[in-house]
């Protein structure tokens, strides 16, 4: 039984949208695809069937659908009408072509759009329909778990900017101290001149409250410094600092983070402060208050510099910042709850990284080894 086909032989194509991107929003009865991967919604219903939707604009974005939704006008609306091929199995199979597809079926020097030929000309190996319903629901049982994860996290977003709402509540109610007088020590980072190998780069949309993804030397605890580091030993970032840097992305003009743990002899940049606080105080509850709105808005309005690319911070500025101190079981309170909701997200996210890669693996065996079986 010859079960390869060319996937033009297995579709008709739907009529286009007249709708423009800015017809979805977020509410509305029925999904609105526009050309990405987020699903828009609106009260418009111009298509009725069980179909699949490409985008036509910039990436392989594929949708699948079963129920009543409208699109934009980017958007390409496909219907099987081959009893031998599963609509939702032609989903699943196409984007574990994505990559591909975007590669190769994507034209343009600027924008690039979508070859439809490419998609027709596509060559397919499709087992029986018993055995693609087996595969549908195995995949679509994960594409539901990673969804309910999702929610998860959503959720527990939620919570985590409720809790900056409390902050700011107890923020309004607090003692407030001029930074300066609870900082031990404040220094700069250092720029070596010397290899790049020896140099340490934070970009400021790297640095979270909770993870740092470092970019540049990070020598292990059996190798030693550099002999052009060893003198610049006081920009050895350790545990418990606060790192700040100078200037971040839009109106955050310092992007702060906690260092719970950090890798031996990890130098700081001169894009960079590290900030010790007294031990009197919860120096990550004093991280999350930098990063909070009222503080940030004070460093923009006192920052220094020419223009926003060229805007800074300096010492001066961060000691004169006026911040909240509530009492220390408030302190260790909010911590608390915080970091329980930090570590409940990344075991989610974690999750849903083993789930991605666990649908990956099975979408390449499970849909392309009929292939191997009808050569």
């Amino acid at each position: 039984m010859n079960n390869k086909f060319k996937f033009g032989e297995l579709f008709c194509e739907l009529p286009k949208s007249k709708r423009v991107a800015k017809d979805g929003s977020t509410s509305g009865i029925y999904p609105f695809f526009v050309c990405s991967e987020i699903v828009y919604r609106s009260n418009f219903s111009d298509y009725k069937e069980e179909a699949l939707i490409l985008s036509t604009g910039g990436k392989a974005n594929i949708h699948y659908c079963n129920s009543n939704f409208s699109t934009s006008t980017d958007s390409w609306v496909i219907k099987i009408t081959s009893d031998k091929l599963d609509t939702k199995y032609a989903f699943y199979l196409l984007e574990s072509k994505k990559r591909i597809i975007e590669e190769l079926g994507f034209q343009g020097s600027g924008l690039k759009h979508l070859n439809k030929e490419f998609i027709r000309n596509m060559e397919i190996f499709i087992p029986p329909l018993h055995e693609q319903k087996k595969i549908v629901d195995l995949l679509t049982l994960i594409d539901n778990l990673l969804d309910q994860l999702t929610l998860k996290i959503q959720s527990l977003y939620f919570f985590r900017k409720a809790l900056f709402q409390r902050l700011s509540a107890i923020s309004s109610n607090s003692i407030k101290v001029k930074f300066g007088e609870i900082i031990e020590e404040i220094r700069s980072g250092w720029s070596p001149l010397c290899n790049p190998q020896e140099r340490i780069g934070i970009a400021p949309g790297v640095l979270k409250t909770t993870a740092i993804n470092w970019d540049g030397y990070t020598p292990s605890e059996n190798k030693a410094l550099p002999k052009s580091l060893e003198v610049k030993k006081q920009s050895i970032v350790q545990d418990q600092d606060i790192l700040c840097t100078r200037k971040g992305p839009m109106q955050r003009v310092g992007v702060v983070c906690y260092v719970e743990k950090t890798p031996v002899n990890l130098i700081l940049p001169d894009t960079a402060f590290r900030i010790r606080v007294s031990n009197r105080f919860n120096a990550k509850f004093i991280a999350l208050v930098l990063e909070t709105d009222f503080v940030q808005k004070e460093w923009y309005k006192k920052k220094v510099g020419l223009a926003d690319e060229q805007v800074n911070i300096n010492h001066g500025i961060i000691k004169e910042t006026e911040i909240p101190i509530p009492s220390a079981t408030i302190q260790d309170e909010f911590v608390e709850l915080f970091t329980l909701n930090m570590n409940m997200i990344d075991n989610l996210k974690k999750q849903i990284k083993s789930l991605t890669q666990l649908k990956k693996g099975l979408s390449i065996d499970l849909l392309l080894v009929h292939k191997s079986g009808s050569d």
